[in-house]
């Protein structure tokens, strides 16, 4: 996705995931589908720390709609963040 913005205007939010699958087909399917959902910019999910990184555009996703994607995917998350910047 292009942002037309300054990055600076991008929402950023981590992630901490909990009882991952040890294959990582979940942390697979959970990156393709924030990729393919409108208003991520971008997702990195590291396997090694257990946490998902989203920049996403703040005017067309929201940190609850993206929290309904990771629990889509069946993803286990741990409490989720309170802050979101």
């Amino acid at each position: 996705m292009r942002f037309s913005r300054p990055l600076s205007q991008a929402g950023h939010l981590t992630v901490a995931l909990r009882d991952l699958d040890p294959a990582g087909n979940s942390l697979e399917r959970l990156k393709r589908m924030l990729q393919e959902s409108t208003g991520v910019i971008s997702a990195y999910v590291s396997s090694s720390t257990e946490v998902v990184y989203i920049i996403y555009d703040p005017l067309l996703t929201s940190p609850e709609a993206l929290r309904q994607i990771i629990q889509k995917a069946e993803v286990q998350t741990e409490e989720w963040p309170r802050r979101f910047y």
